[in-house]
C-alpha cells in the first residue's frame, strides 16, 4: 500500500509486506561544509536521494582519510546503536572504519576532521552504502587549515593568515586628556626578558609617572602607550637585573630593542639597540618636555617619485623636486654602464624560494609561516614531516616582506627547531631565522621580520672574449671583444713535439705542447743520428737538416790506412768501420829471409834467405846459414837401401858419402825354386814351388794358383749357356753355365682365359674362358659350372622384408627375396587375458599388460594411479587429526590435515593469560582475554606504571638534578628537576688573569694576561719587548720588512725591520737565455754567472761547432764544441762509380771506378746457382752482376745439358748446351690403355679388366702419339669401326651406357637411333625403342620428368653421385625431377629380378 513502491495497489486496504522498490541510484545532490571548533575542523556532510522507499536508506557509512597521506590524522570510529547527531563517544587513530547504523534515511553526517592541526595535505572520504547494497559516490574533501588569532585587518595585532577569531586583536594607541601628550614606549625582550624593566619619572619631583609591564616573550615587542603631562621634564630610567643590560647575544641568544616615540610628532625621543644593549645594570635617558604637534600641519616635500629628491613621508609638495629620475645601470665596469642614469634600475621581482627546515627531522607539529608582502598575502605554509620544504613564490623589491611564525596547541614546545630562509635566483639567501636553536631560535608571532629582496639590478657584467664567429673560441655569450680570438689553436712552440706533428701552424697555445722536443738528426743512417730526437731541425730556432752522412773508415790518424781529413763533413770519414790498419814495421819483401807478412810498412831491414845446415852438432854445420834446408847430418855412408852396402855397414847412415856401389837385387835365392833368380844377393822369402796347370784365363779349365804349363798344354775353351738339362733353354754344348736358364712352366697362355698364367712360358692347352655366376656350392642358386664368382649367390630364399608376417614364420632369416612376403605385421599384444589384448595383431611384441583393478578416481582416498580397471571401491578422503594422544582426535580421519593439538589454551602472548596459565599452548581456545600492558611495576620507581600487568624490566629510579638544558648545572642524567639549577655566567675565571671574573662559573675563553699589540703585521709587535694576548689598541705603525743595508742591492729605504735578506752586490753576466736574453738565442752565455745581480756586460754568446782542427768540419769560430767533429773519410765519392763509398767525405784523385756489368759466374769464387761450372755467358771483366745501370736482375745464363734440336723426340726447350742425346721423332698410336680408364669413370656399366677394348692401329715403334688411334671392342658383333670407333663417345655412350645389347647381339634401329639422338637429337618413335621388349627412359637430360616406357612393372630408385637415396617409386611411368638441383643422377630401374642403371642429367 505504499505509493512508493513498483507494486502499489491503490485498491488494496490491508496492507502486505510485499512492496518492491526501485533500485536506489545514490546521491542526487551531495556537499560538504567546513567549520573551526578552535583549531580543530569539523566537516559536515550532507546528501539527498532521488530514490523512494527503504531501498535508500542508508546502511552502512564509510569513513577515513587517506593512508598514504603523512603524517597521520585522527578520524572517527562511530559504534552501531549510536543516534545522528550526536557525537560519537569513541576515536580510533590511523585506521579507516566501515560502520553500521541501525537507523536509516539518513542525510547528515558531521565528524572532527584531525587534530590540532589539519593541512591541505591530507585527503578525507566520505561514502554509504544503501539499504539494497549499492553504494554512492565517494566525496572527497581536503581540510582548510583553522588557524586562531586576531582577524579584524583595522587592529594593531591583525593576523592576515587566522580564521577563527581568538577576540583578542589589542590596540596600542590611547587618547589622552587636554594638557597631556602620548609617548609610546616599544620594547623588543632580549633572551632573558624577566630581567628587564623600566620607570618613567618626573625630574622635578622624582616622581615615577609610569612603570614597565612584566616581559616573558623573548624577541616579541611590546608597545606602552602613556600619557604625561606636557609640563613635565621627564626622564626614562631601564634596568636590567642582571646586569648586563640587553645584551642576549653575550650569552649566545638575542639583543633586545627600545623604542620611544612622540606619536602625535613622529619623533624618536629615545633608542637603544645592538650594538649598545650592553648598559649594564641601568641605563638613563633625558627626556625632557612632550610637545603637542596636531597643529603644526602636514609634512612637507617632493611627493613626486618621478624626482630624485621624492621624500615618501611629504604630504604636501613644497616644490623642492628637482632632478628627474633618469634610470638606468649606475656600475661604470657593467657593460650597459649608462652615465647619464642618476638612479639604478633593478629588477622588480623573482622567483624567490621559500625554505622552510625542521631540525627534528619530524615536521612542525602544527607551527606555520606566512609572508606579507604590500596586499599580497602568502601561506601559510608548513612542514608535515621530515625536515625541509621548499616554496616558490614570486617577491617584489619595491617594499620589504613581513614574515610571521605562529604556533598552536603544543607546537610552542618544538618551535625552536624551526628554520625559514629566503633564498633569490641566484642561491644568495637574504634572509634566515631559525639556523640554530639556542642562537638563532624563531620568534613566534605577534614579532614579525622584516626583509627586502634582492632581485639584482639590470646591469650587465662585461663579459669579455671573442665575438668572431668564424674563431675558434667564439663566445656567442660574450658581448665585449677583448683581441683575444684565435683560430687554428694548438702548440706554438716549436721547442715542443707537438708544435711539429699537429699538421699547422697555430695561433693559440692550447695547452697541447706537451712533450719537449730533441732536436737531431732522426736518419738512423746518418753520421749523427740521434735516436732521442724527435724532431729533424738543428734548433729549436733552425729547421736546416742537421743529419750529417755516416762515412765509413779509418778514424785512427796513425794508422797505417788512415785517409787525411778535408773539412768536409760529407767527404771526411766520421764513423770507424772497425778497418784501421796499425802501422807495422818490418821487412815487406816476400823474398827475404825475415819477410814479415804482418808487416805493412818496409824499415828497410830485408836479409835475404841463406840455406844450410844450422846445427852446430850436425857435420855439415854452416856457421853462415839463416835458413835450416834439413841438410844437416851427423852419420855419413850407404844411405840407400836398394845398394847392398846400406845393409852391410853396420849402422843407418843419414848422409850419402858415395859409398852406395852395389845395387841391393832382391828375389828367390833358391835354385829349386819356380822363381829362383841367379841375380838375387838378398832373399826376400818369395820363393814358389813350381805348380803345373792350364794357366789361361779364357779357358773352361784355368787354374788361378799354376805356374806352369803342361806340355802339351790341357786347357780347355770355355763355352758359355744353360747347362740345365730342366731347362727350356738348356745347351747341351755349354760347359760354363752364365745363368741364363729358364725354368719351363706350363699354363695357358691367353690373358682372356679364366686360368690365363702370366708366367707360364709353355702353353699346355688347358685354358678356360671366364664363366660367372654363384660359385658356393652351398648356395641355392650354385652355378657348377661357374668359375668366377660374380657375388649373385644366396642361400636362403624367402621374404626378406622385415614388415612382413612372413620374414618372421619362415623360420630363417632369408637372403634372397622369392616373392613370398604378403602379409603386414601388425604388432601388439596377443595373450586374450590381458588388459591390452589386441586381436587384430599377428606378432606379439610383449606390450602385453595385466589387469590392475583399484580405484581410478583421482579424487579419492585410495586412488591407485598404477590401476588400468576400476573395481567400484574408492573411499572419499576424511580429513582430520589422526593422532590418538591429540585433544581433537577424529578416529574417522584417513587423512591427517595437521590440525593435532595438545595444549588448548592461549596461544597469543599479547595477552595477559598467555604467561599466567603455566604451559605453551598449541591451540588457541578462546581463553585469551586480557591485553598484556608491558611497564615497570615497582611504585616506587620513577616511571612506575599502575596500569602495566606484565614487568618488562623497564623500571628506572628518581634521578634529582637540574633539568634546565640552558642552567649551568643541567644533569641530563636527571629525571626529577630539584630546582638547584644555576644559570651560565660567562667570564674569564683564571685569577691571574688581567680580566678575571670572580662571578663567572664558565670559562668562555677570554682571559688575557699581558695586554699590547698583537698584530705581527704592526712594528709596535717587534718593539713592545713582550708577546701581548690581548689587543689594547697600541698597534700603529705597520711593519715593512726588507734589507736596512744601504750599500746593498736589495737595500729597501722603506723597511723598518731588517729580515736578514740584504744581498751584496756581484757583478758578471746575466744571460741565462730565460729571463734575461741579451743574444735572443735561448741560451745561457757562455760565461754566464747564475751568482751574478748586476749585468758588467762581458756576456760572450755560444757558438756550437767542431773546435777539432784535425776534423773535416773545424769551425775556428765554435767555443763550444758539440760534439759534432767529422773526421776525413777518404774514398770514392761519385755515386755512379763502382766502388761509390758512401762514408767517404774526401776524394783522393784517380780512386774512383767505373761500372762494368756483366755475368761474374765463374762456376768456383762466384758460384750464384751452386752447379760448379761457369754461367754460359760468363764475363772475367765485370764487376757487377746485374744487366745494367737499370736492369739489376741477374745476367747469368745457367748451363742447361739436354737436346737442342726442336725437331727431336726429346727436344729440351730449356738446354742451351746440347749433349747429344737427340732421339728422332716418330709419330703413331702409342695407346697405353689409358682408355679403359675413361671409360671406367664415364659409363657405369664398363667393367675395367673384364673389357676387350684394343686399339686397332698401335704402332709399337712410334714415340709421339698424333691422336690416331682407333679403339674397338672385340665382342662387337659388328666387327672394328662397324658402324663406328669406340673414339666416337655417342656410340660409345649408345654401346656402354644405354644398351650393351647393341654391343654384343645386334646395331639394330633402336641402336641407330639412340646414336641419332645422342650426336643429332633426332631419335626414332617410342614404339620402335620399346620393340625388343626393352625399358625406354626419356627425355635425358631432362628439366622436369623423366619417362619410362616399358612393358613390364619397373620399381625406379634415384640416387646422387654421392650415394645418397633421393627417390624410391615403384611401378613407375614417370620420375618427377623438377625440385631437384641441376647435376648428375643414377636411375636404377629393377624389374624381374635384374638392375637397369642409367646415368640421367638434369638440366
Amino acid at each position: 500500500m505504499d505509493p512508493n513502491a513498483l507494486n502499489f495497489d491503490s485498491t488494496a486496504t490491508h496492507p502486505l509486506d510485499n512492496c518492491v522498490y526501485p533500485s536506489c541510484s545514490g546521491f542526487d545532490t551531495s556537499s560538504v561544509t567546513q567549520s573551526c571548533n578552535g583549531n580543530q575542523t569539523e566537516l559536515s556532510f550532507q546528501w539527498l536521494t532521488t530514490g523512494f522507499g527503504p531501498n535508500c536508506d542508508v546502511s552502512q557509512i564509510h569513513y577515513g582519510y587517506d593512508l598514504t597521506a603523512s603524517p597521520f590524522v585522527q578520524s572517527q570510529f562511530f559504534q552501531a546503536g549510536v543516534p545522528i547527531g550526536s557525537t560519537p563517544p569513541t576515536t580510533f587513530p590511523y585506521t579507516i572504519w566501515e560502520v553500521t547504523y541501525l537507523n536509516n534515511n539518513v542525510n547528515t553526517f558531521d565528524v572532527k576532521a584531525g587534530g590540532n592541526f589539519v593541512t591541505e595535505d591530507i585527503p578525507h572520504f566520505f561514502f554509504v552504502k544503501f539499504q539494497d547494497g549499492t553504494y554512492s559516490d565517494t566525496l572527497w574533501v581536503t581540510p582548510d587549515p583553522c588557524i586562531v588569532g586576531c582577524t579584524d585587518p583595522t587592529a594593531p595585532g591583525f593576523n592576515p593568515f587566522a580564521n577563527i577569531s581568538n577576540g583578542i586583536c589589542g590596540n596600542v594607541t590611547t587618547t589622552c586628556p587636554p594638557g597631556q601628550a602620548e609617548i609610546l614606549v616599544l620594547l623588543t625582550p632580549d633572551t632573558y626578558s624577566e630581567e628587564t624593566s623600566w620607570e618613567i619619572v618626573d625630574t622635578l619631583t622624582d616622581n615615577v609617572i609610569a612603570t614597565s609591564p612584566q616581559y616573558t616573550t623573548t624577541g616579541v615587542p611590546v608597545a606602552t602607550p602613556i600619557c604625561v603631562d606636557t609640563t613635565i621634564a621627564l626622564q626614562f630610567n631601564l634596568f636590567d637585573s642582571f646586569g648586563d643590560g640587553m645584551c642576549g647575544s653575550c650569552y649566545g641568544g638575542i639583543d633586545g630593542e627600545v623604542l620611544i616615540i612622540n606619536p602625535s610628532c613622529g619623533d624618536t625621543l629615545f633608542y637603544l639597540g645592538p650594538p649598545n644593549t650592553n648598559f649594564g645594570f641601568e641605563e638613563n635617558a633625558f627626556l625632557g618636555n612632550i610637545s603637542l604637534c596636531g597643529t603644526s600641519g602636514p609634512p612637507a616635500g617632493c611627493t613626486d617619485p618621478g624626482f630624485v629628491e621624492y621624500n615618501p613621508l611629504a604630504v604636501v609638495d613644497d616644490g623642492s623636486c628637482l632632478t628627474p629620475v633618469i634610470l638606468g645601470c649606475l656600475d661604470s665596469n657593467a657593460f650597459n654602464y649608462d652615465p647619464l642614469a642618476n638612479q639604478q634600475l633593478i629588477n622588480p621581482a623573482c622567483n624567490y624560494t621559500v625554505r622552510l627546515t625542521d631540525g627534528a627531522g619530524d615536521g612542525w607539529f602544527g607551527s606555520y609561516v606566512g609572508i606579507v608582502q604590500g596586499d599580497s598575502v602568502y601561506g601559510p605554509y608548513t612542514i608535515q614531516s621530515g625536515s625541509q620544504l621548499d616554496i616558490n613564490l614570486t617577491l617584489g623589491t619595491i617594499e620589504p616582506a613581513k614574515i610571521y611564525f605562529f604556533t598552536q596547541g603544543n607546537s610552542f614546545t618544538t618551535a625552536n627547531q624551526c628554520g625559514v630562509q629566503l633564498i633569490n635566483p641566484v642561491g644568495t639567501t637574504t634572509f634566515s631565522v631559525g639556523s640554530n636553536p639556542w642562537t638563532d631560535a624563531i620568534i613566534p608571532y605577534p614579532f614579525n621580520y622584516t626583509t627586502l629582496q634582492d632581485c639584482g639590478n639590470n646591469c650587465i657584467p662585461v663579459i669579455p672574449g671573442c665575438m668572431d664567429s668564424v674563431a675558434f673560441n667564439y663566445n656567442p655569450n660574450v658581448n665585449t671583444d677583448d683581441g683575444t680570438c684565435y683560430y687554428s689553436p694548438g702548440c706554438t712552440s716549436p721547442a715542443y713535439l707537438e708544435y711539429h706533428t699537429q699538421g699547422f701552424i697555430a695561433d693559440y697555445d692550447d695547452g697541447s705542447c706537451l712533450t719537449l722536443a730533441e732536436f737531431g738528426c732522426m736518419d738512423p743512417t746518418a753520421f749523427n743520428y740521434n735516436s732521442y730526437a724527435t724532431v729533424n731541425w738543428t734548433s729549436a730556432t733552425d729547421s736546416i737538416d742537421p743529419c750529417i752522412p755516416t762515412i765509413l773508415g779509418c778514424t785512427d790518424p796513425t794508422a797505417f790506412n788512415f785517409i787525411p781529413l778535408t773539412g768536409d763533413p760529407f767527404i771526411d770519414v766520421n764513423t770507424n768501420d772497425n778497418s784501421c790498419i796499425p802501422v807495422i814495421n818490418g821487412c815487406t819483401d816476400s823474398t827475404m829471409w825475415n819477410y814479415n807478412s804482418l808487416a805493412n810498412t818496409d824499415n828497410g831491414t830485408c836479409i835475404p834467405f841463406i840455406y844450410g845446415c844450422t846445427d852446430n852438432l850436425a857435420a855439415n854445420f854452416n856457421p853462415l846459414a839463416n835458413t835450416n834446408n834439413n841438410s844437416c847430418y851427423y852419420s855419413p855412408g850407404c844411405t840407400d837401401n836398394n845398394f847392398i852396402q846400406f845393409y852391410t855397414q853396420g849402422f843407418v847412415a843419414d848422409f850419402d858419402d858415395g859409398s852406395c856401389v852395389d845395387s841391393v837385387v832382391y828375389g828367390c835365392t833358391d835354385p829349386t825354386m819356380f822363381n829362383y833368380d841367379s841375380l838375387a844377393n838378398i832373399d826376400n822369402g818369395s820363393c814358389v814351388p813350381f805348380i803345373y796347370g792350364c794357366m789361361d784365363v779364357t779357358a773352361f779349365n784355368y787354374d788361378p794358383l799354376a805356374n806352369a804349363e803342361y806340355t802339351p798344354s790341357n786347357c780347355i775353351a770355355t763355352i758359355l749357356g744353360c747347362t740345365d738339362p730342366t731347362a727350356l733353354n738348356y745347351d747341351a754344348l755349354a760347359n760354363t753355365d752364365d745363368g741364363s736358364c729358364i725354368p719351363i712352366l706350363y699354363g695357358c697362355m691367353d690373358s682372356t682365359m679364366f686360368n690365363y698364367n702370366p708366367l707360364a712360358n709353355v702353353d699346355n692347352g688347358t685354358c678356360i674362358p671366364f664363366i660367372y655366376g654363384c660359385t658356393d656350392a652351398t648356395a641355392s642358386n650354385y652355378n657348377p659350372l661357374s668359375n668366377t664368382n660374380d657375388n649373385s649367390c644366396y642361400y636362403n630364399p624367402g621374404c626378406t622384408d622385415a614388415n612382413f608376417l612372413q620374414f618372421y614364420t619362415q623360420g630363417f632369416v632369408a637372403d634372397f627375396d622369392d616373392g613370398s612376403c604378403v602379409d603386414s605385421v601388425l604388432y601388439g599384444c596377443m595373450d586374450n587375458t590381458m588388459f591390452n589384448y589386441n586381436p587384430n595383431a599377428n606378432i606379439d611384441n610383449g606390450s602385453c599388460i595385466p589387469y590392475i583393478y583399484g580405484c581410478m578416481d583421482t579424487t579419492m582416498f585410495n586412488y591407485n594411479p598404477l590401476a588400468n580397471t576400476d573395481n567400484g571401491t574408492c573411499t572419499p578422503f576424511v580429513y582430520g587429526c589422526m593422532d590418538g594422544t591429540a585433544a581433537n582426535f577424529n578416529p574417522l580421519a584417513n587423512t591427517t590435515d595437521g590440525s593435532c593439538y595438545y595444549a588448548p589454551g592461549c596461544t597469543d602472548p599479547n595477552f595477559i593469560q598467555f604467561w599466567n596459565q603455566g604451559f605453551t599452548a598449541d591451540y588457541d581456545n578462546g581463553s585469551c582475554l586480557d591485553s598484556v600492558i608491558y611497564g615497570c611495576m615497582d611504585a616506587t620507581q620513577f616511571n612506575y606504571n599502575p596500569l602495566a600487568n606484565l614487568a618488562d624490566g623497564s623500571c628506572i629510579p628518581f634521578i634529582y638534578g637540574c633539568m634546565d638544558t640552558t642552567m649551568w648545572n643541567y644533569n641530563p642524567a636527571a629525571n626529577t628537576d630539584n630546582g638547584t639549577c644555576v644559570p651560565f655566567i660567562y667570564g674569564c675565571t683564571d685569577a691571574t688573569a688581567s680580566n678575571y671574573n670572580p662571578l663567572a662559573n664558565t670559562e668562555n675563553g677570554s682571559c688575557y694576561y699581558n695586554p699590547g699589540c698583537t698584530d705581527p703585521l704592526y712594528l709596535q709587535f717587534w718593539t713592545q719587548g713582550f708577546t701581548a694576548d690581548y689587543d689594547d689598541g697600541s698597534c700603529v705603525d705597520l711593519a715593512v720588512y726588507g734589507c736596512m743595508n744601504q750599500i746593498s742591492f736589495n737595500y729597501n729605504p722603506l723597511a723598518n725591520i731588517d729580515d736578514g735578506s740584504c744581498i751584496g752586490v756581484v757583478l758578471g753576466c746575466m744571460d741565462d737565455g730565460i729571463v734575461i736574453d741579451y743574444d735572443g738565442d735561448g741560451l745561457p752565455a757562455l760565461n754566464y754567472n747564475p751568482l751574478a745581480n748586476t749585468e758588467d756586460g762581458s756576456c760572450i754568446t755560444k757558438v756550437f761547432g767542431c773546435m777539432d782542427n784535425t776534423m773535416f768540419n773545424y769551425n775556428p769560430l765554435a767555443n763550444v764544441d758539440n760534439g759534432s767533429c767529422i773526421p776525413f773519410v777518404y774514398g770514392c765519392m761519385d755515386t755512379t762509380m763502382f766502388n761509390y763509398d758512401p762514408l767517404a767525405n774526401t776524394q783522393p784523385a784517380n780512386v774512383c771506378v767505373p761500372f762494368i756489368y756483366g755475368c761474374m759466374d765463374d762456376g768456383q769464387g762466384n758460384d750464384f746457382n751452386g752447379d760448379g761450372l761457369p754461367a754460359l755467358n760468363y764475363d772475367a771483366t765485370a764487376n757487377t752482376n746485374q744487366v745494367s745501370a737499370t736492369d739489376v736482375s741477374d745476367p747469368c745464363i745457367a748451363q742447361v745439358f739436354g737436346c737442342t734440336d726442336s725437331t727431336a723426340f726429346n727436344y729440351d726447350p730449356l738446354a742451351n748446351v746440347d749433349n747429344g742425346t737427340c732421339i728422332a721423332t716418330v709419330y703413331g698410336c702409342t695407346d697405353d690403355y689409358d682408355f679403359q680408364g675413361y671409360l671406367y669413370t664415364t659409363y657405369p656399366n664398363y667393367l675395367p679388366g673384364f673389357s676387350t677394348v684394343t686399339v686397332s692401329n698401335y704402332d709399337p715403334n712410334a714415340n709421339t702419339d698424333d691422336g690416331s688411334c682407333l679403339y674397338y671392342d672385340v665382342t662387337t658383333v659388328t666387327g672394328p669401326g662397324n658402324p663406328y670407333w669406340l673414339n666416337d663417345t655417342c656410340y660409345t655412350w649408345v654401346v656402354y651406357e644405354v644398351d650393351p645389347y647393341c654391343l654384343n647381339n645386334t646395331w639394330d634401329a633402336f641402336c641407330q637411333s639412340q646414336y641419332d639422338y645422342c650426336e643429332y637429337g633426332t631419335p626414332l618413335s617410342l614404339d620402335d625403342m620399346v620393340g625388343r621388349d626393352q625399358i625406354l627412359v626419356y627425355p635425358n637430360p631432362t628439366r622436369d620428368k623423366i619417362n619410362i616406357k616399358s612393358k613390364n612393372e619397373v620399381d625406379v630408385d634415384v640416387y646422387d653421385l654421392l650415394g645418397n637415396h633421393i627417390i624410391h617409386q615403384k611401378k613407375a611411368k614417370e620420375v618427377d625431377m623438377f625440385n631437384l638441383p641441376s647435376g648428375i643422377y643414377d636411375l636404377r630401374i629393377t624389374f624381374k629380378g635384374m638392375i637397369i642403371n642409367h646415368k640421367i642429367i638434369k638440366q
